[in-house]
């Protein structure tokens, strides 16, 4: 297990990518393969008609469990994938299951994607996608501003590589 640092929790309250609205989100997700992080990230891709090829959820929505339509609506999009497409992690707040990088590699080269159910906080697993991929688009929501676009490539995967690389092993 990884702990994330104070200077590096400090550093990602800002988005690593472009800060998008719903509208915006809803355009250039509909146009790739979306990486979706994040139950109400999931929940606004699926009421826009868009299939996340990989989601990642907890069932939360800023650190309180979702309510009972958002957790219904998840759990179709759960059902839909083949049991061998869906995989389960515990990763702690504050924390990275070094698993995870592992299995985003894996997940980010399939063809199928995935759904990752993770028993604690997803947040910081957005990091493990974007050092696993080479390429495509990553979603996640921003608190109270809007929704994220990382475009993976070099300049994403290098800058959430270091943050690992600065992660304390617990």
């Amino acid at each position: 297990m990884l702990k994330l640092n104070d200077s590096d929790r400090e550093l990602l309250k800002m988005p690593i990518g472009e800060l998008i609205d719903e509208a915006e989100f809803a355009r250039r997700a509909a146009k790739c393969m979306p990486i979706i992080v994040g139950d109400a990230c999931c929940k606004t891709a699926i009421e826009h008609g868009i299939a996340p090829w990989i989601a990642v959820l907890d069932w939360k929505c800023m650190r309180t469990d979702v309510d009972a339509l958002t957790k219904k609506l998840l759990l179709g999009l759960v059902a839909g994938r083949p049991e061998s497409q869906v995989y389960r992690l515990a990763n702690p707040p504050g924390h990275l299951n070094e698993e995870a990088l592992e299995l985003a590699k894996e997940l980010a080269g399939s063809k199928e994607g995935g759904v990752l159910i993770i028993d604690g906080e997803d947040d910081l697993v957005a990091l493990a996608f974007i050092s696993a991929c080479s390429e495509g688009d990553l979603f996640y929501g921003q608190p109270r501003e809007g929704i994220v676009h990382v475009k993976a490539g070099a300049k994403a995967s290098e800058f959430a590589r270091k943050i690992i690389a600065n992660m304390k092993k617990t």
